[in-house]
């Protein structure tokens, strides 16, 4: 373990690392200024503007939506909530890349592993009034179209929580939530945001947002039934209760030895379905098929 000198010029590091203590009164650059620690040599310093991985650091969004990431933790914990961090890097990406064609996609922070594991993407913002004295905050439209490929890939429900931010500090209540699927977003004004190249972002109007925790659960529900609705316009019956008149014609039809394709077009319900009241009826032990 050697000795780090830095000396910062003209808002530059000027570092110098040695081996012994003895070789620092042979540096013609201390001066009282001068910082000097004690490490391994590959523990280098660097300047934040300098490096991408700290780069964001020194921006007052940035901390404060890391802040907020924490804030949610301790908040969804106490609403008995199970979260499953995601990870942002390259390669937790790769999964998601199942054809050959590029498709813009957005993760989210969390998972809610206890109400079908919901995707929540935590923001911290500014509020501020619109032209209408509507208090709103920005959301990237960009961002809305990647979240809608991401939940048609996943077909998991994409939920946004979002704390109010002033400067790097959070305002410590339940954050503001609205859904990626939910919401209408064609009834907010666009506007273009300069700062950090942020481009068009949404006006989203904070009365058309649910400040309480209940809205994830509601949430969950309200996406199974559209889900179940979605696949009855293939299949119409799909996840209703068979009846006694449908076992006794699927027995009918299966004795007439119809294929699966066909008897799904007669049931409305898919071949999973299909072959599983087949299996709870013994239709195959019944008829020795």
């Amino acid at each position: 373990m050697g000795y780090h000198i830095v000396n910062i010029k003209k808002n530059e590091i000027e570092h110098k690392y040695v081996e012994k203590m003895l070789e620092i009164a042979y540096l013609n650059n201390i001066s009282d200024d001068t910082i000097i620690y004690q490490g391994e040599k590959q523990w280098n310093p660097v300047r934040v503007g300098n490096e991408s991985r700290y780069r964001n650091y020194s921006k007052d969004w940035f901390r404060a939506g890391i802040k907020a990431q924490e804030l949610f933790k301790k908040q969804a914990k106490k609403e008995n909530l199970v979260l499953e961090e995601l990870f942002q890097d390259e390669s937790s990406f790769q999964q998601y890349l199942i054809t050959e064609k590029y498709i813009a996609i957005k993760r989210g922070d969390f998972l809610v592993r206890n109400y079908g594991n919901i995707e929540i993407d935590v923001k911290c913002r500014g509020f501020y009034k619109d032209n209408q004295k509507n208090i709103v905050f920005n959301f990237k439209c960009e961002d809305v179209q990647r979240h809608l490929n991401m939940q048609t890939l996943t077909k998991t429900p994409i939920v946004i929580a979002v704390y109010k931010r002033s400067g790097d500090r959070v305002i410590e209540e339940t954050p503001h939530f609205f859904s990626i699927s939910g919401t209408d977003f064609s009834e907010f004004h666009k506007v273009y945001v300069k700062t950090e190249n942020t481009g068009y972002c949404y006006q989203i109007l904070l009365n058309k947002t649910e400040q309480n925790f209940d809205f994830i659960k509601k949430n969950h529900k309200l996406y199974k039934s559209y889900l179940v609705e979605e696949i009855r316009k293939k299949h119409r019956n799909a996840y209703k209760k068979w009846t006694k008149e449908e076992d006794n014609n699927l027995e009918l039809h299966f004795c007439e030895k119809k294929p699966i394709d066909e008897l799904c077009s007669i049931f409305g319900r898919n071949k999973g379905a299909i072959k599983s009241r087949i299996e709870k009826l013994e239709l195959k032990l019944k008829y020795g098929r």
